[in-house]
């Protein structure tokens, strides 16, 4: 194949792409070819993929031997987050000491896509431990953003943000128990979406907090565009595929007419988090997909979050219950040590019971005030800024709590997706009040440099509500190109 041949095929439009190879226009074996080629070159570049996976071309001539598709995925390549099982490979997260151990089987979601006819072709690099917006290793190295190297990847599934954020791939696995699926999208203007818990299996991929089981990592996926992310969606939870291979998965089946619906939504909305007040240009992004909401037919009425300060005490109670020991473990009591998930005194199993009994309260919050309002979704920032510098890494990573955005759809279980709507123009920045908080001053600092940077906004809905979500996604995704 010649470099223009496989330049025209990973330019295609993921919908263009998805037909041809339904039709056989173009062969599995063609696109992946094409779509290595692109890989390779873009990871010289910026250090995003961690290995090629060795069995991707037997899966793509197998498939072209075929006389009919497999499935709804046939041929597509789709890159898997290192955390994520590969027979044959380490999963690591970047700690040398789970180095030559390969896997004995595909992760769940692995195996689900190969039997959709996907490729999985290559596994691509997180940050260590994966509580990262950054993403350096030091089995991997450090994965660069793809569309300005200045810039963070975001975290932790940086490698699939990078990738597909430089076109190496249409679509990329990842995880996310805080936003490690939405971050890096956001740092990258491409779209993603978690589920809710339970809705999509995460057997295989490896937990970055594995005791805490009321907050997993869920996975997810990041993608070019919202084609070929409801395509991926829809073909993994359809016909309860998941329940051949993992018995734990709730059997909801994908739910088309929800996502195909055209009944007129009340969406709620909100600009900011008091916790860490969003920019300027990134609450005009929101306001802007609010009027391009309105203007499509749907009512969109302001939402009064809960209590920000109240919830992310408990969201991070949560998270060091167990007094930052699982890390400390894992790095063997070397000098990186996560201060605030370390407590001297011990926690009681009444103090865990009374998290989740406030943990429960937020959620039903929400779900009351969503209730009484009649309201079908939430709009919001998907961050409070776009893509920062991250030459100072230091300064960067101490904007961690940033996760506020993003972290509070995990913990009340509501599935979430993002697509870009706008981009920083750098105008508005002198109108941000720091407060005089070293964070926000930092975060006003490091955004001088991020003019041009895509910004994205966010859709949660009630648990289990997948397709709704999608639905808003395509069409925000729609609105934003008409505008």
């Amino acid at each position: 194949m010649s470099g223009t041949q496989a330049k025209k095929i990973v330019e295609l439009p993921s919908k263009e792409l998805v037909e041809q190879l339904q039709s056989r226009k173009l062969t599995a074996t063609q696109v992946l070819t094409a779509y290595t080629a692109k890989a390779l070159e873009l990871t010289e570049r910026v250090n995003c993929v961690t290995e090629f996976i060795p069995q991707a071309p037997e899966w793509a001539s197998e498939l072209d031997k075929l006389p009919t598709v497999t499935g709804p995925l046939h041929g597509i390549p789709i890159a898997v987050k290192e955390d994520g099982d590969i027979e044959g490979m380490d999963s690591t997260v970047g700690f040398a000491k789970l180095l030559y151990n390969p896997m004995k089987e595909h992760s769940t979601l692995v195996k689900i896509l190969l039997k959709l006819g996907a490729v999985p072709f290559c596994k691509v690099n997180v940050p260590q431990s994966m509580f990262s917006m950054g993403s350096e290793n030091p089995i991997y190295g450090l994965t660069l953003n793809s569309i300005n190297e200045k810039m963070g990847p975001g975290g932790s599934s940086s490698g699939s943000g990078s990738i597909v954020g430089g076109g190496g791939a249409l679509i990329a696995t990842g995880s996310d128990s805080a936003g490690s699926c939405r971050i890096p999208a956001v740092f990258h203007g491409i779209c993603s979406m978690i589920p809710s818990t339970g809705r999509m299996s995460d057997k295989g991929v490896l937990q970055c907090l594995p005791g805490y089981h009321s907050q997993p990592d869920v996975p997810g996926f990041l993608a070019k565009d919202t084609d070929i992310l409801a395509l991926v969606f829809k073909s993994v939870l359809e016909n309860n595929i998941q329940n051949d291979f993992d018995p734990l998965i709730a059997p909801i089946p994908w739910n088309e007419t929800l996502f195909s619906s055209t009944k007129a939504l009340k969406i709620g909305y909100y600009t900011s988090i008091p916790y860490f007040p969003a920019f300027p240009d990134v609450q005009k992004t929101v306001l802007k997909a609010k009027h391009a909401l309105e203007s499509a037919g749907h009512q969109v009425v302001h939402f009064d979050m809960p209590d920000s300060f109240h919830y992310l005490k408990t969201n991070m109670d949560m998270y060091s219950a167990d007094r930052g020991l699982h890390f400390l473990k894992m790095f063997e009591e070397n000098q990186f040590l996560l201060v605030r998930l370390i407590e001297e005194k011990d926690i009681s199993a009444n103090d865990e019971w009374n998290m989740i009994l406030e943990k429960k309260a937020i959620q039903k919050e929400v779900l009351e005030k969503m209730d009484e309002a009649g309201i079908d979704l939430i709009l919001g920032p998907a961050y409070p800024f776009p893509a920062l510098v991250c030459e100072d890494v230091a300064k960067f990573q101490s904007l961690q709590d940033s996760i506020v955005y993003t972290m509070f759809w995990n913990f009340v279980n509501f599935p979430a997706g993002i697509v870009p709507f706008g981009n920083e123009t750098g105008e508005h920045n002198d109108e941000y009040d720091d407060e005089g908080e070293p964070m926000f001053k930092v975060a006003k600092e490091l955004i001088k440099d991020s003019a041009g940077m895509p910004i994205n906004v966010q859709v949660s809905a009630r648990p289990f509500k997948e397709e709704l979500v999608l639905r808003a996604l395509v069409e925000l995704e729609k609105l934003s190109v008409s505008k």
